[in-house]
């Protein structure tokens, strides 16, 4: 009962209660056209109001959102602080021949593999090539020979990919990408850590099986994984670019929405997919991104997706985060008539670049007024190639990053004083 008056002094379990959404709003407003009661006071403070309706339903939003982001970020801290831990505890390189996790998996699988192969051959020693089990006998030894070579190759890469992690250290830990989705990031948390419950050997190939798998979830063969752990990282890359292009329109005293509309399209081809995915879910404080958790919230709506109850994520809300994060940003939602993730966030990241013009330019001297064209509406098609990512496209972007080099498009060549104007 104590416990429970502390946090009713505290607030705790009424953040969103105690929001003042309205108040600096209406202060501004009443404040429009002075005091007074008359008609011209009245329409002064009516043009204040819906000025300011914009920016107050963004800080609405941005404010009911925060205390469930900080629920979903002191667990995501945890998670991580755990990962470094483990890392700082064990920072030398696994040399051994078998992945810790499926070691005495493959073991036994093998020891199997090589009494039937025993057997199989003993069989053939006495057995002539027209007998009506030789070919038989034949392709199971070629089977098991398969078997025997994916097994190594998986072992292999499962080594590979810890000693990866292992060497970008504790702090690589804070520069793991959100956008995995949840079964991806459990999964090389048990490859980091040399976990040995959810692997298994099926079809002779070692899969990771979903312990929280639903309804016809498919186990994950990691033949079919990347053999570097690039993809499990941010996208310092995307980040780059976008900053880039930022910069750019916030020098830029005019934009023709043509231009922009090119602009962002090149951006996205740049960056490749992976690099849009990290623009979404890799946003935070520490980031070069826009803040995408408006993106976010109007991206639910838009597929009739209810993002909170009781202050907290839906489930539907969490499956569709989910949804995006495995399927990829070309994938469309339950309304299809939104387009894809992909194109839906294109138009907000334009609007949001728009916001910015001219943002770096020294005002003008009193009596002298920018000139700027006006944005019409933002028309994206970004899916030039329709159907499933291809590797190269998705690969372009990181390709650029592990280069360490940049594209030969340059984002940034001023050619006009007080910034570029195109």
């Amino acid at each position: 009962m104590a416990e429970k008056d502390k946090n009713k002094k505290l607030g705790i379990g009424n953040e969103l209660l105690s929001q003042d959404f309205l108040g600096d709003s209406m202060k501004r407003t009443n404040q429009a056209g002075g005091l007074g009661g008359n008609l011209f006071n009245q329409l002064a403070r009516l043009q204040v109001h819906d000025s300011q309706a914009p920016i107050v339903a963004s800080q609405q939003k941005q404010m009911a959102w925060q205390p469930i982001i900080n629920m979903i970020n002191t667990a995501e801290e945890q998670r991580r602080s755990r990962l470094a831990a483990y890392i700082q505890a064990n920072p030398i390189p696994d040399e051994s021949q078998l992945f810790q996790g499926t070691g005495d998996l493959v073991n036994v699988t093998m020891q199997e593999n090589n009494n039937k192969f025993r057997e199989i051959n003993k069989r053939l020693t006495f057995m002539n090539a027209d007998h009506p089990e030789y070919a038989g006998l034949v392709s199971q030894m070629n089977m098991i020979n398969e078997t025997t070579a994916n097994l190594k190759t998986d072992n292999d890469k499962l080594i590979e990919i810890k000693n990866q992690m292992i060497a970008e250290g504790p702090e690589g830990i804070e520069e793991r990408t959100k956008g995995l989705g949840s079964k991806y990031d459990a999964m090389y948390d048990d490859i980091l850590a040399g976990r040995k419950d959810n692997f298994q050997v099926i079809n002779g190939k070692i899969h990771w099986v979903n312990p929280n798998a639903k309804d016809n979830e498919q186990p994950i063969a990691i033949s079919d994984i990347p053999a570097d752990t690039d993809h499990i990282y941010k996208n310092s890359f995307a980040e780059r670019e976008h900053l880039k292009l930022d910069k750019l329109v916030m020098e830029s005293k005019m934009l023709d929405p043509k231009m922009l509309n090119h602009r962002v399209k090149t951006l996205f081809k740049l960056i490749g997919n992976r690099g849009v995915n990290s623009m979404i879910f890799d946003a935070d404080d520490d980031s070069g991104f826009y803040n995408s958790q408006e993106w976010l919230l109007d991206w639910l709506t838009s597929q009739g997706i209810t993002p909170m109850e009781n202050g907290l994520y839906t489930e539907e809300a969490i499956n569709e985060f989910n949804r995006i994060k495995e399927e990829g940003v070309l994938s469309v939602g339950k309304n299809p008539q939104f387009g894809s993730v992909k194109n839906h966030f294109a138009k907000w990241y334009a609007n949001k670049l728009m916001e910015n013009k001219g943002a770096l330019i020294p005002p003008l001297p009193p009596g002298k007024n920018n000139s700027t064209i006006t944005p019409g509406p933002l028309d994206f098609d970004l899916e030039e190639e329709s159907g499933e990512e291809s590797s190269e496209e998705n690969n372009e972007g990181d390709n650029e990053q592990n280069k360490g080099k940049s594209s030969s498009f340059n984002f940034f060549t001023p050619q006009f004083k007080g910034g570029l104007q195109f």
